[in-house]
């Protein structure tokens, strides 16, 4: 993804002059239009297999809005807008299971005006990523915490993918599977 939007921006600017949609909530077709015209040129093959979560092999896409592509390697990436930053998910095996965030998805947006981990915020530690930490839009993150049935927080293990970057995109020993 992230060469993918180097590429782009080559032919149309930074990413934060892009026409990324406005609004704070999202249609199938301004996500489609969106990766047709800025993602979509610059994969060797990517192919839309879904909008949304309606596909019944993979149930895990980003947003119901949203526009979901297989790559020629069997990755998986969900593609969602809204309030000018782009929102991902990718599944890095694809429909193999287990599907789970932190475990084969991983979680990337631009709110940063970069394409980061979700939550992502400038000098974390490996610490903070396991026990939990507040991120610049103020929501809370963890890699090793899971949700639980009282609990309506819905970005657990969102922190996985800091981790990983943190770690040079190496699962090491402690990794929280």
């Amino acid at each position: 993804m992230n060469q993918a939007i180097k590429r782009a921006e080559v032919d149309y600017g930074e990413l934060k002059y892009w026409d990324i949609n406005p609004q704070s909530s999202s249609t199938f077709e301004i996500n489609i239009d969106f990766c047709n015209k800025y993602l979509k040129p610059y994969f060797t093959s990517l192919k839309l297999i879904s909008k949304g979560s309606e596909d019944s092999q993979w149930m895990t896409g980003v947003s119901v809005t949203g526009v979901n592509f297989v790559t020629n390697n069997g990755t998986i990436i969900s593609i969602t807008t809204v309030s000018n930053s782009i929102y991902a998910l990718i599944d890095i095996n694809g429909y193999k299971k287990p599907n789970k965030m932190g475990n084969d998805i991983f979680y990337f947006n631009t709110r940063t005006g970069k394409f980061m981990p979700s939550g992502w915020k400038k000098d974390l530690t490996r610490e903070e990523i396991f026990q939990g930490y507040t991120g610049e839009d103020g929501l809370t993150f963890s890699c090793k915490k899971s949700k639980t049935n009282n609990d309506d927080y819905t970005d657990y293990r969102h922190a996985c993918t800091s981790l990983l970057m943190i770690d040079g995109w190496e699962f090491k020993e402690d990794y929280p599977w």
